[in-house]
């Protein structure tokens, strides 16, 4: 039920007038070069993060490109776009599923289903299929929140793909670079605990199995080197600073920051206030952030006062933080770690927060994933058999209704699918420089475009996919084609 909407999002788009442009040209374009050894990305899109840095920086990896290479390669930019990003999104519906009937059962997918449904539905249709690397990340990112939880519990069999998932997110964007790497440590820590545990009080009747830790731990290593290789080629071989450079030495700078009070103002809007991380928020619970004309101060409007979003926060997580008091003492492991996590993941959001919108996609997965946690032990201990046989169902009939409703044609304003009147005169631009073969190099001057408008990256793309060889001098966009 939660995969139909995304089936019928990539129908949508693959057959209508829809076509990738802005950024989405530029993953399209990056896409159709990975199987292409002269042009291999080695990193990512290049990162809006460079304004205030005061350095060109990628994104650290090309994940994203080498996972839709080959549905571009075989169904066009259009149709593979679609596919390849709704594609990703399927695995990652699959993924929660899977996980969440591993830890707790059948039930529990089926309520962990009506989060994500849930989730797809705050997205929209369009969503769905969108390449852009903050909206593509939204599904993966809850799979890895449910992945921190299955290796926090000692299931390590989850550890390589927890990496895999989690890799695709810090390579894809730089907003998680605390979020990622802080959850992967949280969910080794939590395992290592268990495993002492273990060892300590079942070493005589139940050993722990060394051989399968370390087939696992063998297995995650190569996972990451595998994954990384682009980015640390990059680092090792590539001309001038490498791109893991930039990116440290550009942190801890001088660019401003949101601060405590603006942190807590934002993530209580999504996790403690209604109407909370629903569709109605997606473009103002988190509302366009700017510099005040000093350049340093930052004042977003439309947020909700400091008192009651203190207030908000503090009973939501109280009540979070009691929900797994209470599975802590019904000796509960799964449930207690779900909270842990919950809180955790809630921990790392409010001292990570970014100046933009897009910087901070990845709070609608958390928040959702706290919402999981207390439902997973609500309806694990559902009383008396009648309850117990009705948790089920009406999870799956309000799953049911929710894909329903999340089937028409429906465009969150923001990133490149804002502008669908840009579509019909990015589709003649590219109709007509498609059929264009001119006898030499072409050079593209960027000179006189304004910053993020949608057609420059379809040109360049059109002019790709008929073989001209195509030339930019901007540093911006050097390092965006590579």
């Amino acid at each position: 039920a939660v995969l139909v909407p995304i089936g019928v999002a990539v129908a949508r788009h693959s057959r209508g007038t829809w076509l990738p442009i802005g950024d989405d040209a530029l993953v399209e374009l990056r896409a159709r070069d990975v199987l292409s050894w002269k042009h291999l990305p080695l990193l990512g899109t290049w990162s809006s993060a460079s304004l205030s840095a005061g350095k060109d920086l990628n994104h650290p990896g090309p994940l994203e490109f080498d996972l839709l290479a080959i549905p571009v390669r075989l169904f066009g930019g259009r149709a593979g776009m679609a596919l390849g990003v709704g594609l990703i999104n399927a695995v990652a519906v699959v993924g929660v599923a899977v996980v969440a009937h591993r830890l707790r059962g059948a039930t529990a997918a089926v309520w962990a289903m009506l989060i994500t449904a849930v989730l797809t539905l705050t997205m929209g249709s369009t969503m769905l299929t969108d390449a852009w690397n903050p909206h593509v990340l939204i599904l993966p990112c809850l799979l890895m929140l449910v992945l921190v939880w299955g290796v926090a519990t000692g299931d390590v069999a989850l550890l390589p793909w927890l990496l895999a998932t989690a890799s695709f997110c810090l390579e894809t964007h730089l907003g998680y670079a605390y979020l990622a790497p802080a959850l992967c440590v949280d969910a080794i820590v939590g395992a290592a605990v268990v495993f002492r545990r273990r060892w300590r009080a079942d070493a005589a009747t139940r050993p722990v199995d060394v051989p399968r830790l370390r087939r696992v731990g063998l297995v995650s290593v190569a996972t990451v080197l595998v994954l990384w290789i682009q980015p640390i080629a990059e680092q090792l071989f590539g001309s001038g600073q490498g791109n893991m450079a930039r990116i440290l030495t550009s942190t801890g700078g001088d660019e401003p920051t949101l601060g405590a009070t603006m942190s807590v103002r934002i993530v209580g809007r999504l996790v403690a206030l209604p109407p909370w991380w629903s569709r109605s928020t997606f473009m103002t619970a988190v509302p366009n952030t700017s510099y005040e004309p000093d350049g340093v101060t930052v004042s977003p409007r439309g947020l909700p006062g400091i008192v009651p979003a203190v207030l908000g926060l503090a009973l939501v997580l109280a009540f979070v933080a009691a929900v797994g008091w209470w599975a802590w003492r019904r000796r509960d492991r799964t449930g207690t770690v779900a909270v842990a996590v919950a809180l955790a993941a809630v921990v790392v959001a409010l001292a990570s927060l970014g100046l933009t919108p897009h910087q901070m996609r990845w709070l609608w997965p958390v928040s959702a994933f706290v919402v999981l946690a207390v439902v997973v032990n609500l309806v694990g201990v559902a009383t008396g058999a009648r309850a117990r046989r009705l948790v089920g169902p009406v999870g799956l009939a309000l799953v049911a209704l929710v894909a329903v409703a999340n089937l028409p044609a429906y465009v969150q304003m923001a990133g490149p699918e804002s502008a669908p009147r840009s579509i019909g005169p990015a589709r003649a631009l590219s109709d007509q420089v498609a059929a264009w073969r001119p006898d030499g190099a072409v050079w593209l001057d960027t000179r006189d475009l304004r910053v993020f408008e949608p057609y420059s990256a379809v040109v360049m793309a059109a002019l790709q996919r008929g073989g001209v060889d195509l030339r930019v001098d901007e540093p911006g966009l050097v390092r965006q084609l590579g």
